[in-house]
């Protein structure tokens, strides 16, 4: 907005300045030259300031966007957190329990390695002590 009314004045007063220049037209060359020339420089501030408004607009839209991207994001990893989250409780539980399962399993196994390897030990104590 701040832009916007800065904008409107310089345009006042390039005006403001035809205006004068016009009713000054009384064959001076140099009081001519130096209202062209303020006249062209109030012109070139005006399309600066038009075109940073411009940009400044553009900023903000794109910010504006940048934002609402995040926000679809934000919401987006929400989403996907609360699927997962769905049966987190029951998967728990039921991989807890194949997992305890598993354990069992393994431990039975060391077991069977174990007694083998004893049982095989006694057969061999008992070959060599037939043989003799």
């Amino acid at each position: 907005m701040e832009l916007r009314n800065t904008l409107g004045r310089l345009e006042e007063k390039i005006w403001r300045y035809r205006q004068r220049g016009t009713e000054q037209q009384s064959g001076h060359d140099t009081s001519e030259n130096h209202a062209d020339q303020e006249n062209r420089h109030l012109e070139a501030c005006a399309s600066w300031t038009k075109e940073r408004l411009s940009l400044q607009l553009a900023l903000y839209q794109m910010e504006q966007e940048f934002d609402q991207c995040r926000a679809d994001i934000r919401v987006e990893r929400n989403r996907m957190s609360g699927i997962t989250r769905v049966g987190t409780e029951r998967d728990r539980d039921r991989i807890q329990r194949l997992y305890g399962k598993y354990l069992g399993a393994d431990s039975y196994r060391k077991a069977l390695v174990y007694q083998k390897k004893y049982l095989l030990l006694l057969l061999g104590d008992s070959r060599t002590v037939s043989r003799l």
